[in-house]
């Protein structure tokens, strides 16, 4: 009987530990001295990009305590397998994406000849007093010529993506409102 009620008691001490998680709250810039193509001629016909030298940028909340200006692992985005996405900001932490969090879930949300931005989700640890928290993060990449330019924003809890509608999704709203508008006024003029 007391050999029960000592491991109820651990039960629920252990219980209590996790439900007192520190999660981050904030969010964080990062730039890059070079982004590079692996393959294709344009970042609208690659599956592969290197982030040479990422570095932390500015910082709200919890994210404060990483030092502006801390290099990260130089990274490999594989836009065949966006999961596999992990970067590593000296000893302040480790995002590493996921296929899903959630209802949110790791994609390209827009790829053209010169516009290439990704939506990952997934989990930052290793900060210093705080649990693995759910992050997202967002990447932009913009070409001009030969020339790529990135920026990048850690959030945590994760900001869901701005998806832009298609252009046709856009022309198809647009005149079912303008029917609408001409049916109501045909039925207001009998």
């Amino acid at each position: 009987m007391l050999r029960k009620f000592a491991l109820a008691l651990v039960v629920l001490a252990l219980g209590a530990a996790n439900a007192s998680a520190v999660q981050i709250n904030g969010s964080m810039s990062v730039g890059a001295f070079g982004a590079t193509i692996n393959d294709g001629t344009n970042i609208g016909n690659t599956t592969s990009l290197n982030v040479v030298v990422p570095f932390a940028g500015l910082a709200t909340g919890d994210y404060t305590n990483v030092t502006v200006g801390t290099f990260a692992t130089a990274s490999v985005i594989d836009l065949t397998n966006l999961p596999a996405f992990s970067i590593t900001f000296g000893t302040f932490g480790t995002f590493q994406a996921a296929a899903s969090v959630g209802m949110l879930t790791t994609q390209i949300t827009q790829q053209t000849a010169t516009n290439l931005d990704i939506f990952f989700v997934g989990s930052y640890s290793g900060l210093l007093a705080f649990d693995p928290t759910p992050t997202s993060f967002r990447v932009s990449f913009t070409q001009s010529g030969e020339s790529i330019s990135f920026s990048a924003t850690l959030n945590s809890p994760p900001v869901p993506p701005r998806v832009v509608p298609e252009p046709t999704t856009v022309a198809s709203a647009v005149a079912g409102l303008l029917f609408a508008g001409f049916a109501a006024r045909r039925r207001l003029a009998k």
